[in-house]
Order: structure tokens, then sequence, then C-alpha cells
């Protein structure tokens, strides 16, 4: 069975919409669209030495496939993200 993940708050920075579009050209209020109150999102868990425990969740936006990092705000039950990136492509999936 593929994991999916319920996301019913997702922060985005100012800092985080920027990257998204200067770098990747993605809107953060797409990649918002396609994350929040979302059921059965394709996740997997992955454990950085220097960034921590994130989710790496499957997007897609415009039709394409992207990658959304997420990571998780508050207590291990929580439904609350926050979003570090997001890119189009398959890296980063598992």
């Amino acid at each position: 069975m593929i994991p999916s993940l319920w996301v019913a708050d997702l922060i985005v920075s100012g800092a985080t919409a920027r990257k998204l579009s200067a770098k990747h050209q993605l809107d953060w209020r797409d990649i918002y669209d396609a994350i929040v109150c979302v059921r059965g999102l394709r996740y997997a868990w992955h454990s950085d030495p220097e960034r921590g425990h994130r989710a790496m969740v499957e997007i897609f936006v415009d039709g394409r496939r992207c990658i959304a990092v997420l990571y998780p705000v508050g207590h291990a039950s929580s439904d609350a993200f926050a979003l570090a990136s997001a890119y189009p492509g398959p890296r980063g999936a598992s």
C-alpha cells in the first residue's frame, strides 16, 4: 500500500515563495492548492543529517509532476507543515 499524507495547514515563507518562482518557475499558490486538504498525497519520509526529518511529496502542478519538500510543524501527529521547496521532475521521489 502506498502511504498518503494529509496536510491541513501549509506554511509558506516569503523567502520560499521567491525561491520557488525564481529558481523553479513555480507559483507558491499552485503548490499550496496541490497540497492542502488534498486526499491521497503520495509521499516518503526522508531523514537528512543536516536538514532533519521531512516528507517528500509527489504533486502535480499544471500537468507537471513535482516533488514538494515539507517539514512537520508541532507534534508528531500534527497535520501542519512548512514548505521548504518544490521542484519539477522525479528527483527525490521514492
